[in-house]
Order: structure tokens, then C-alpha cells, then sequence
């Protein structure tokens, strides 16, 4: 996995448009969101094309986990700057690889109040160590 390359990609589905979504959403994919809920491939693409995405995005408190070598996984926080305001969630995103090409399968983001997220950045980090940690067993096997 070229870690660099999916955050890049992770970045830019934040700030980018219907055409880039098109582009980097796998045909399974699911976003979930404490806002929506659970939205499939066309869903999102429909909502990302009436409502205009962030006009800024921080990704910060990034951690990656790579369980296969056409999986990976992206965990971090986010600061958006949106026409409606802004947004502040922890979020996490599977990407699959398919024929070369990495696809955003699946997106979960919880929206936090800004002084929450400075209250748990360590625990959300902790946490995700953990799960870390947890996997390795996992993914051991899947290599081997």
C-alpha cells in the first residue's frame, strides 16, 4: 500500500466533486454518517452532486493499517470548512484494490463537537492502536 497516495485521495474526496467520486467509489460502496446514516454508491453520488463539498478539509490524528495488500484502512479526524459551516468528525475509510486501482469501499464518519475532539484525541488514537494490535494475528495469517 502507498499510504501517501490514499490519503491524497482521502483528502481530496473531502473537497472534490461528483466526477472524483465517480472515479474512486467502488460499485459496493457504503458511506455511513451520523447525519445520513447508511448511503450506497448512487446515494452519495446523488448527494454529492446537489450539495457542494468542503471547501477545506485538515485530516489530522492519522493512522493506516494495510491487513492485506489490496486492503487498507484510514483512520483520522477531520476539520471541514463547508459553505454550510463547519465540520468536525472521526472518521475511517476501506479502501480495496481492484485491477490496480484503489477503491473507496467503505466510509464511516461520527460528527463531534470541537472541544470533544481536543478532549479524546489521545483516546482515539489509543484506540485505534489497539484495534491495531488486535489485527495483527489477522493479517499475519492473510499474508501467509
Amino acid at each position: 500500500m502507498q499510504a501517501i497516495d490514499l490519503w491524497e485521495i482521502e483528502e481530496q474526496l473531502w473537497t472534490s466533486g461528483a466526477d472524483f467520486y465517480e472515479e474512486h467509489l467502488d460499485p459496493g460502496a457504503v458511506l455511513v454518517s451520523s447525519t445520513y446514516g447508511a448511503l450506497n454508491r448512487d446515494a452519495v453520488l446523488a448527494l454529492v452532486r446537489h450539495r457542494r463539498c468542503a471547501e477545506r478539509a485538515i485530516l489530522d490524528d492519522r493512522e493506516h493499517l494495510c491487513p492485506s495488500g489490496d486492503v487498507a484502512v484510514l483512520a483520522y479526524n477531520v476539520h471541514a470548512i463547508k459553505p454550510t459551516g463547519e465540520h468536525h468528525a472521526r472518521c475511517k475509510s476501506t479502501y480495496v484494490r481492484v485491477d490496480g486501482k484503489w477503491k473507496l469501499a467503505l466510509h464511516h464518519q461520527t460528527k463531534v463537537a470541537p472541544l470533544e475532539e481536543e478532549a479524546t484525541e489521545s483516546l482515539s488514537s489509543t484506540a485505534f492502536k489497539a484495534a491495531v494490535r488486535a489485527l495483527r494475528p489477522i493479517r499475519d495469517r492473510i499474508q501467509h
